[in-house]
């Protein structure tokens, strides 16, 4: 145990620099949630570049397809403040009409953003305004998610642990899944009409069929799953799980649980490298290499190195770390362009 605790701890302690290798100009997007604020992190170097104020109570961040520009949603204060990446300066900051739970871009300029109370926005960006409304029926939104013609958004709903699929052209309601016990986030699989739901109160990850709306495969995972991402060409996913601190590696063609990493103990207590390694998400960086997983409790950003299954170590961020988002500033890497598994 003494041999583990100390790798543990040695590679938490390690340069940052030498933590991952990342085509230059790509930047992780850092939500401090206690601080609301959006952190522009070098992640070869482990420096942070920029700092952009956002509204109150910061809770999801996304980034545009074409990586120009971010978004973050402030559930605390009702607010959407929108930072140009490519300038480096916050270009827009107005309120809503509710409370946002999750954000995605339509295109350049618009995006869809449910809000509590039953609400899904289609939101203006750069004009400030809402451009249509649909009233849903979802009163406790938990992330938002597209097909793949972004013509229909899937939102689920805490309420009624539901997964309610809608037609963004007429804000038809298309249909209502029933999930598992306290759905908290949606992720489409890349190349594919499968989304996949995270349910924290039942320790699974609920996978519906996009098209027929039916629930294709129930995997249960454990503990309490509260993120999730893919590999750009959907092979295999990532699930962030609260109550065990790790990270859980899924074959998505088998949908078998294949690799967890440790991210350290859970509640600062137990064996680990010293913090508390509950995640409250997960990312995955676009060649699939590596991924990041927001430490809400320790302030940190953990790095996992995927193929081996190992914790590579973390860098520090400000308080509550709560959502992550990948972006670059070199627009001619083939890495990232706009396409598929970019932008969901």
């Amino acid at each position: 145990m003494r041999i583990v605790y100390s790798a543990l701890f040695l590679a938490a302690c390690a340069g940052p620099q030498k933590l991952v290798r990342v085509p230059i100009g790509s930047v992780l997007l850092v939500i401090d949630g206690g601080g609301a604020t959006l952190e522009s992190l070098n992640p070869q170097t482990g420096f942070y570049d920029r700092y952009y104020p956002v509204a109150e109570g910061p809770s999801a961040v996304t980034v545009s397809p074409d990586g120009r520009r971010a978004v973050v949603a402030s559930f605390g204060s009702s607010q959407l403040t929108v930072v140009s990446v490519l300038d480096r300066r916050v270009e827009r900051q107005f309120e809503l009409p509710g409370r946002p739970r999750g954000v995605v871009f339509l295109n350049r300029q618009r995006a869809a953003v449910p809000i509590e109370g039953g609400e899904l926005l289609v939101v203006r960006l750069l004009a400030q305004n809402v451009a249509r409304s649909f009233d849903v029926g979802v009163e406790q939104p938990r992330g938002i998610s597209l097909s793949r013609d972004r013509k229909r958004a899937y939102v689920p709903d805490a309420a009624s642990d539901q997964l309610v699929a809608v037609d963004l052209e007429t804000g038809t309601v298309l249909g209502r899944v029933p999930l598992g016990r306290g759905p908290t986030d949606v992720l489409r699989r890349p190349y594919s009409e499968e989304l996949w739901v995270t349910c924290r109160d039942e320790g699974s990850v609920i996978v519906v069929a996009g098209e027929s709306l039916e629930v294709a495969a129930r995997i249960e995972v454990g503990g309490a799953p509260v993120g999730l991402g893919f590999d750009r060409k959907g092979r295999w996913a990532l699930v962030a799980d609260a109550a065990g601190g790790t990270v859980i590696r899924i074959d998505a063609g088998t949908r078998e649980v294949v690799a967890s990493v440790d991210l350290g103990s859970t509640g600062g207590e137990g064996d680990g490298p010293g913090w508390d390694g509950t995640p409250a998400g997960v990312l995955v960086e676009p060649s699939g290499r590596y991924a990041f997983a927001p430490l809400v409790h320790a302030d940190r950003v953990a790095v996992i190195d995927v193929a081996g299954n190992a914790l590579l170590g973390t860098y520090p961020t400000g308080p509550a770390p709560i959502d992550l988002a990948w972006t670059w500033i070199n627009f001619r890497d083939p890495f990232y362009r706009e396409g598929e598994g970019n932008g969901d």
